[in-house]
Formats: C-alpha cells, sequence, structure tokens
C-alpha cells in the first residue's frame, strides 16, 4: 500500500508539471520572477557580514566618481577583478542620484540587486538548457535553483557576487553546447576577470575546446579571449606596467595565505583552518602542494571521464566535479567558494534524471548554507571558536563524504547503468 501510495502522488504530481508545462515560458515564469523577488525583498536590506557588503559600496561610489583609469590607485583597498566594477560603477552613480547613500537599507538592496539578478539569469539558463534536452522537469529545475536555500543565502541575505561569475560560467557552457565558441570565450574572460575562482572549471573547459575544434578555430577562440581580456580591463591599465592586471592578482592572494580559510573541506578535516598553506602536511607536501595535487588530480579524472564520450551531459558532470574538488582541495578557499558548483549538479541531475546526483546536490547545498552561517555566527554573533571549528570538522566529512559518494556513483551508475541515456 505504501509503494502504491508513493506512486499515485508521483502520478499526482507528473500531471501537475504537464499542465504547467503547457503554459507559455513568459506565463510561468513571469509570477515565478515576481514571487522571487517578494522572497527575497525581506533579505535585500540586511547586512549580516557587513565587511563585504561595505567594501561593494565603497567600490560602486569610487567608480562613479573617479572612474576605472583612477580606481586601483595605491592605497586603495580592492581584492576583485574589474569586470564586475564595471556594473557597480554604474549602480554607484545611479545611488548618487538618488541620494540614498545615507539609508542603509535602501543602499544595501540596491547593491544585492545585481545578484538577484544574475540568480534570474541562470535559473534562464538552466531551463534552456534543460528544455533543448527535452526534459519536462526544465522548469522544476530552474525554478529549484532560484529559490535553493544556499542561493537565497549568499546573493539575497550575504549580498556576496559569487552569482556574477556563476552567471557566466553557465553562460559559457551554453554556448558551448550550441557550438558557438567565440562567444562562449567572451563571456568566459569576463567570468575570469570577475572572479579568480574561475579557475576551477577552466581546466576541463580548454579540454572541451581541443576535443571540439580544429586548431584553427582553437587559434581564433584564443584571439578573441585575448582581445576581450584587453578591452575589459584597458580602461583601469592606462599608465600602469603591462602586467599590472597579474600582480594585482598575486597580491590580492597573498592577503589570505591559508591552506583553507573557514571553508569546511580537506583542510578541515586536517586541522588547518587559518593555518598558513606553507606549512608542512602530509608526506613532506606543504597543504598547498597536497591541495593542488589533489585538485589537478580530480580535474585529470573528469577529464577522462568526459574525454571518454564527449558530450554536454558529461561535460555537466565533469564541471561539477570540479567545482566540488576546487572547494575541497585547492588552498585558500573562503566558505563561498563551492556556489558556482550548485548549477552544474542541477544540471547533471536534469539531464542524467539521477536521484543520486540530486542527493549529492541537495547534501552539498545544505552544508554550504550551513557553513556560510557559521562564518556569520563566528565574526558577528560570538560563535567560540572551538565550537566553529567543531561545526566545520562535521561539515567537512559532509561535504568529502558526498563527493566520493559522487565519484562512485559516477563509476557505477553511469558507466554501467545509465548509458542508454548518452546523447
Amino acid at each position: 500500500m505504501l509503494v502504491a501510495g508513493f506512486a499515485k502522488k508521483e502520478n499526482f504530481l507528473l500531471t501537475g508539471l504537464e499542465k504547467l508545462n503547457r503554459l507559455s515560458p513568459v506565463s510561468f515564469f513571469t509570477p515565478v520572477l515576481l514571487l522571487a523577488l517578494v522572497v527575497r525583498l525581506p533579505l535585500l536590506g540586511e547586512a549580516p557580514f557587513g565587511w563585504d557588503l561595505e567594501c561593494f559600496k565603497n567600490w560602486a561610489l569610487r567608480m562613479a566618481d573617479l572612474g576605472p583609469l583612477r580606481f586601483y590607485e595605491a592605497g586603495f583597498f580592492c581584492d576583485y577583478p574589474p569586470f564586475s566594477l564595471y556594473g557597480l560603477g554604474l549602480l554607484g552613480k545611479l545611488i548618487r542620484f538618488w541620494g540614498i547613500e545615507q539609508q542603509p537599507w535602501l543602499f544595501n538592496a540596491v547593491i544585492k540587486l545585481p545578484a538577484f539578478g544574475c540568480d534570474l539569469l541562470t535559473a534562464f539558463l538552466i531551463y534552456r538548457l534543460l528544455d533543448d534536452a527535452n526534459n519536462r522537469l526544465a522548469r522544476f529545475w530552474a525554478v529549484f535553483y532560484l529559490f535553493l536555500p544556499a542561493v537565497l543565502y549568499n546573493s539575497a541575505f550575504w549580498g556576496q557576487v559569487d552569482s556574477y561569475f556563476t552567471f557566466l560560467v553557465v553562460g559559457a557552457f551554453y554556448l558551448i553546447t550550441k557550438e558557438r565558441w567565440e562567444w562562449a570565450a567572451v563571456v568566459l574572460t569576463a567570468s575570469v576577470l570577475t572572479k579568480a575562482q574561475t579557475l576551477a572549471f577552466l581546466p576541463v573547459l580548454l579540454l572541451v575546446l581541443v576535443l571540439k575544434c580544429d586548431w584553427r578555430r582553437i587559434i581564433r577562440v584564443l584571439a578573441v579571449a585575448l582581445t576581450t581580456f584587453v578591452v575589459i580591463i584597458l580602461p583601469f591599465n592606462i599608465g600602469k606596467p603591462l602586467d599590472w592586471i597579474f600582480s594585482h592578482y598575486f597580491s590580492q592572494a597573498s592577503l589570505y595565505p591559508y591552506a583553507t580559510l573557514n571553508a569546511a573541506n580537506l583542510f578541515c578535516l586536517l586541522g588547518a583552518n587559518q593555518v598558513p598553506d606553507s606549512m608542512l602536511a602530509l608526506g613532506g607536501l606543504s597543504y598547498s602542494q597536497l591541495g593542488l595535487i589533489c585538485f589537478l588530480a580530480a580535474v585529470f579524472l573528469s577529464g577522462y571521464y568526459y574525454g571518454k564520450q564527449p558530450n554536454h551531459h558529461r561535460l555537466a558532470i565533469a564541471l561539477a566535479v570540479s567545482g566540488i574538488a576546487f572547494f575541497l582541495f585547492f588552498p585558500r578557499m573562503h566558505e563561498r567558494y563551492l556556489f558556482a558548483a550548485l548549477p552544474f549538479l542541477i544540471l547533471a541531475s536534469g539531464y542524467w534524471q539521477s536521484r543520486l546526483i540530486y542527493l549529492v546536490g541537495l547534501i552539498l547545498s545544505g552544508a554550504y548554507l550551513l557553513n556560510m552561517h557559521l562564518v556569520v555566527l563566528y565574526y558577528y554573533q560570538g560563535l567560540p571558536s572551538v565550537s566553529f571549528n567543531q561545526y566545520l570538522f562535521f561539515l567537512a566529512l559532509i561535504n568529502t563524504g558526498a563527493f566520493l559518494g559522487l565519484w562512485l556513483g559516477i563509476g557505477w551508475q553511469f558507466e554501467r547503468g545509465n548509458k542508454k541515456k548518452e546523447n
């Protein structure tokens, strides 16, 4: 009777989804968009991690007042690359025009609006990608991402900009599925110049380029990427050395020289939270060396898995694995850096219709949410450091176990049982 009850409930849900799918995309997504805004409105004026939001507000006003040429003057703190600053500068102009600098709630809300826009666009890309694959749950997965608590916490509550580069990476993935390689190069270069964490996905995407394009197309794509890079940084770089942007990247990375900075990953399991990454870890290797080896091994296995049968179903899995491995193994991780792996887990769940990937995604997104909230409690609510590190250790166990479970699932479920679902 229990099985019959579940089957009846599942049929009811599927019937409901079929009815929703008959609506036009505009009729379906317009109320979804409005509901997403209503859900976020109470969060937009909040600043649980005040330092980050104050930085974004200061950068927006500085860009509005001085423009890109004088933005990175000596003595001014900004540890972000230039691309997102264009958008912040536009917001700064609007804030100056409206005169809301002294109205904290409105100021915070305006600064957070682009992240909301990027969440919407990422959800729409998830819908388009899965709809192109004739997945009848495409709309469900898009809505699922848009209302995922971890996404709400990161962009609407915390006010972080991880959704900026996440949208760009998913956008590059979409363009790659359409074989629009040059446009993918433009978008991916913009992502690199938004957040350096785009590095998590570059090795796999470069492999895709090599496997899918001839050498003439590869040269053209790389030339487009270089041109985009120059166009974006040039307004900031006039009068500075040609290698200025690289010096900026390396100097800002040295601000946080830790094995991990509050990210619940491998180094938390080794007791190395906020421990210098130059210290020895295992087998004579420093934490930095150990992390790089583990990350590159995961990237190699992801690339091998994709290369055996290159298609966008496998690419979604490879990018999800690379994003998770980056968070778990790469040195100098912060608590938020798992964010960009979440849409690829959702895409993989949709492509493969796999409960295993769905379960792994739920576990990782839940642990990610708790990781962010623990950091807020630790820095702003007085959570004792002993308790903080104990909770991080527990979350690191969950994250590592979920990652291993995903790998076992790839080896067992997809290689043996799900080949019929391949393109």
